[in-house]
């Protein structure tokens, strides 16, 4: 993590130790000048024992990470704060303690037991200070380093939603929708330029929404419905009604916002995947339900009995499941049914009013 690296680099290192050796020698001075004791004599008392509480400071960031800050475990977290620095300030005056011991025999003369206890006073209330401030610092480097990990996370999560966006924009207008359909068109201007008419409007609703799409975040469900009548009708005319079609649409739900392109696909994956498969004429129908905290989509498609086991969802299905959590989390989602005579997709997506 960078975050590790930097705790690790001179960048922190070395502000540490300075941090250190100036809270040290402040209180070396302000106690020679408050004892009349040598400045040497209480810089030397002092300042060795300082890189134990530069690695204790260092070390804090282990317990910030244990015990990250919020509003919900806010007198949880001062209460762990406190009793680590009364533990590191033991610690740190234990070993400080040994060090002075040492002096005094060494130095007898100028290093007393007076020296010693005098410098407790303006040592301690340092060390737990920049104690302190070695806390806050540390969560303020965690609070950067995970607001920095969210920010790669919803950037790569953007990245997938427009993948996926193009990759369904590529779908939506497949050239062998767009052959099809054209071939279909130059049959019927000879044999119904009436049904020729009304297919080319279809074709160019369809196509105009296709392009719009790309510019958009979301869409009314109206719309969403009215697209995929659009793609529908042209189905119905290439296949020769080969199926019914029946939609059965809230009208309440018509206002409400849903990202583009989201109900096209399963109707074409009910036509390839269920239509196509039998010699039967088929049916396929469209519901929209609105419930107090969402709306539900469903596709309903006949299947042929000999082929339900072995169908798999398509790559368009897979897409727009992408798209879905992307968009609106586990909010979002698609569910899918088979039995021997019908498969089921389901879309839940959040009531929405305005674009996002």
């Amino acid at each position: 993590m960078i975050a590790e690296s930097f705790y690790m680099s001179w960048r922190f290192i070395l502000p540490a130790c300075i941090v250190w050796i100036i809270a040290g020698t402040f209180s070396a001075l302000v106690y020679s000048l408050s004892s009349n004791a040598p400045l040497l004599s209480t810089l030397l008392l002092i300042l060795p024992t300082l890189p134990a509480c530069i690695i204790l400071s260092i070390t804090g960031r282990f317990v910030c990470r244990f015990f990250p800050a919020n509003w919900s475990n806010i007198y949880r977290v001062i209460s762990v704060q406190f009793l680590y620095m009364l533990l590191s300030t033991a610690l740190w005056f234990t070993l400080w303690y040994i060090y002075a011991s040492i002096l005094r025999i060494l130095f007898p003369l100028v290093f007393s037991t007076g020296l010693f206890s005098g410098a407790l006073p303006f040592v301690m209330p340092s060390v737990a200070l920049v104690m302190i401030i070695f806390i806050l610092v540390h969560y303020i480097i965690l609070f950067v380093e995970q607001n920095r990990i969210a920010s790669e996370e919803l950037l790569h999560n953007k990245l997938q939603l427009a993948e996926a966006e193009l990759k369904a924009l590529k779908n939506t207008i497949h050239p062998h929708f767009l052959f099809n359909s054209l071939s279909m068109l130059q049959s019927l201007i000879t044999l119904s330029p009436a049904k020729a008419s009304a297919a080319l409007s279809y074709l160019s609703e369809f196509l105009l929404y296709s392009v719009q799409f790309s510019r958009k975040t979301t869409v009314t469900i109206a719309e969403e419905i009215t697209h995929a009548k659009n793609y529908t009708a042209v189905e119905l005319l290439r296949r020769s009604d080969s199926f019914s079609v029946d939609w059965d649409i809230d009208t309440r739900c018509n206002d409400y916002q849903c990202i583009p392109f989201i109900l096209q696909p399963l109707i074409e994956n009910a036509i390839k995947h269920g239509i196509e498969s039998s010699d039967q004429k088929g049916y396929i129908t469209v519901t929209a339900t609105l419930s107090d905290n969402n709306i539900a989509i469903t596709v309903t498609n006949s299947v042929h009995s000999t082929i339900v086991q072995n169908r798999k969802s398509g790559t368009g299905i897979e897409t727009l499941t992408k798209r879905l959590y992307t968009s609106y989390g586990a909010s979002g989602k698609i569910l899918t049914q088979k039995n021997d005579t019908r498969f089921i997709a389901t879309i839940t997506i959040p009531l929405q009013k305005e674009n996002t």
